[in-house]
């Protein structure tokens, strides 16, 4: 908190530091001047001390209220980082950097989702919970599965592990995807809607 300016009163410089005494009644200083300023300089304190005191109130609602805030089902986000130490951050669905869509929310650490096609986050500070991922993608995207890392979106071309080739809703069968569809090229999400991605080589 700033302390508001105190401002000392001058002395004229003819004279000398022990001459205050005889200075003249035209400067206009009177003791009750100086205790006016000191009671207005309290006050200020005092209310400075209570706009501060506001001011870190209401941050910290803020804060808590934000770090507070659930992520739901069906929300879209950015998982990033590495398979140790992963970050997921809410984003709308439409943005580039969406990489998955929340299709389960699970009290505690490690639960168990529905397919093991999800992606999983856990939560492991505060409210522990574990997030079950699904990649939000359409028909004809083409995606990169890192080996310690979240998948993303890419250009279809020899770097890309696989295309989405088709994608059948209402279904969480391997069999959608055809008689011969086999774990390698079949994705089941069984929450919170049946969805099966049917894949193919990117080129």
């Amino acid at each position: 908190m700033s302390t508001p300016p105190q401002y000392p009163r001058q002395i004229p410089s003819d004279h000398a530091p022990g001459d205050v005494e005889h200075l003249s009644e035209s400067e206009d200083y009177s003791p009750d001047d100086e205790h006016g300023e000191s009671t207005l300089v309290a006050v200020l304190k005092l209310l400075g001390v209570f706009v501060v005191l506001g001011l870190a109130i209401f941050a910290a609602r803020t804060y808590f209220a934000t770090g507070d805030e659930p992520v739901r089902v069906g929300s879209c986000g950015k998982l990033s980082g590495s398979t140790v130490e992963a970050e997921f951050a809410v984003a709308e669905c439409a943005d580039a950097d969406a990489n998955y869509v929340v299709a389960q929310r699970l009290d505690g650490v490690d639960a168990e989702c529905a397919s093991v096609d999800y992606a999983s986050y856990y939560q492991t500070s505060g409210a522990e919970y574990t997030l079950c991922l699904r990649l939000n993608v359409g028909e004809g995207d083409c995606v990169d599965s890192a080996l310690m890392g979240a998948s993303t979106r890419v250009a279809c071309t020899s770097a890309a592990d696989f295309k989405v080739a088709r994608i059948v809703r209402g279904a969480a069968d391997r069999s959608a995807c055809g008689s011969a569809a086999t774990d390698e090229d079949t994705i089941v999400y069984p929450q919170p809607e049946p969805l099966t991605l049917c894949l193919a080589p990117p080129v």
